[in-house]
């Protein structure tokens, strides 16, 4: 199975938000997540943007985050994942 979900945020002039995207698994089977988030921020707008991954120890996680800064515009991010990291095996 593959998901690809993709979100546009566009903040407007002078606005505030707060964005969660979380991504959570429902069982142990092996997928693929290909996830693209688009952000524009206009002139004195703030986005805080979080992105939570508790997926599948068998799921595959591709993620791009592009962001469009206007000026006195701020972005602030962050980035949480669980779940085992890859290892190389022989």
């Amino acid at each position: 199975m593959a998901a690809y979900p993709r979100c546009l945020i566009v903040a407007e002039s002078g606005s505030e938000c707060c964005v969660l995207e979380d991504y959570v698994a429902i069982g142990e089977e092996s997928y693929l997540t290909n996830a693209v988030t688009e952000i524009a921020v206009a002139p004195n707008a703030a986005v805080r943007h979080i992105k939570v991954q508790r997926e599948s120890n068998n799921a595959f996680h591709i993620g791009t985050c592009a962001v469009t800064l206007a000026k006195d515009a701020r972005y602030l991010s962050h980035a949480v994942t669980f779940g085992r990291s890859c290892r190389a095996t022989t």
